[in-house]
């Protein structure tokens, strides 16, 4: 049995999707009812509870095998991350799946592979057998675009020409569930490795507002903003200074670095298939863009 968390996200909906259409036996940990009711109608398992409720958790814990762990980055990822560990622990799980950033460690060169890193490093020395699945950008995250695209034509972002690799989510729901579909209990020839799963090529956002204009026929363009533009308007929609600094800071290297750009083979070796195109996204929600 296998204990999802973050299933309701951008990445562990896709993950939820893939265990589902796979026949995995799994259940879904969240925090509301309405999300337990959701998953539960589909068939799905839900443990309702909260990662600072350890009571829940424990309860959650009981007759898992493997944990599949994802979380958005925050000052307090470390600390939340603790219980959890702390409890399949206790339950003896026998292996713990993280999803995390490309470039984190410790001493990442940015904020948010830092924190990441730091939980990396927490999995790393639970004693716990492990498998971290490090992710580049989502290709869905220009959903989140999608109102200014259909309005004015055009979206906002302080990028720059810096590349990255943008990358489907659900191509990382059909790697993290071969990564815990292995047999074996411990995680097979996946315990103490690590994967950087990204798309198949290195994109500008002009190159996105190419691509989504090809796919609804209609002009798309990229405006870059300034990076002081973006932490006030962060700061001006009530996001915290340190979280607020952690977006700056990324999308400052996104620009200064080619570090998000990189494309590796991890995820095609998992999945035996070719990660997805921007062009082939573009086109699947290529209503979501229209006017």
């Amino acid at each position: 049995m296998i204990l999802l968390f973050g299933a309701t996200g951008k990445s562990g909906a896709p993950i939820a999707d893939e265990l589902a259409r796979s026949g995995a036996s799994f259940k879904v940990f969240v925090r509301k009812a309405g999300d337990a009711a959701a998953f539960e109608a589909r068939g799905i398992a839900a443990a309702r509870g909260d990662i600072h409720d350890p009571a829940s958790l424990s309860a959650a814990m009981q007759g898992i095998e493997k944990v599949l762990y994802l979380s958005p980055g925050s000052p307090s990822l470390v600390e939340d991350f603790r219980p959890v560990l702390e409890a399949a622990r206790a339950a003896g799980v026998k292996h713990f799946v993280r999803l995390s950033v490309i470039g984190a460690a410790p001493d990442s060169f940015y904020i948010l592979g830092r924190w990441h890193g730091q939980a990396d490093q927490l999995l790393k020395d639970s004693g716990l057998s492990w498998t971290i699945l490090k992710l580049t950008f989502f290709m869905q995250n220009f959903l989140g675009m999608a109102g200014s695209i259909r309005e004015q034509g055009a979206f906002y972002a302080p990028a720059g020409e810096g590349r990255a690799a943008f990358i489907d989510t659900r191509d990382i729901g059909a790697a993290a569930a071969a990564v815990l579909g292995v047999p074996e209990a411990d995680g097979g020839v996946h315990k103490g490795r690590e994967y950087t799963l990204t798309g198949p090529e290195a994109l500008t956002h002009g190159d996105v507002a190419r691509l989504l204009s090809e796919a609804t026929g209609r002009q798309i363009s990229f405006v870059d903003v300034p990076l002081e533009a973006m932490r006030q308007n962060l700061l001006g929609a009530g996001l915290p200074e340190a979280m607020a600094e952690a977006l700056v800071d990324l999308m400052q290297n996104v620009q200064q670095t080619s570090r998000s750009a990189e494309i590796g083979p991890d995820l095609e070796r998992l999945i035996g298939r070719p990660a997805q195109s921007f062009a082939a996204f573009a086109a699947r929600h290529a209503a979501d863009f229209s006017a």
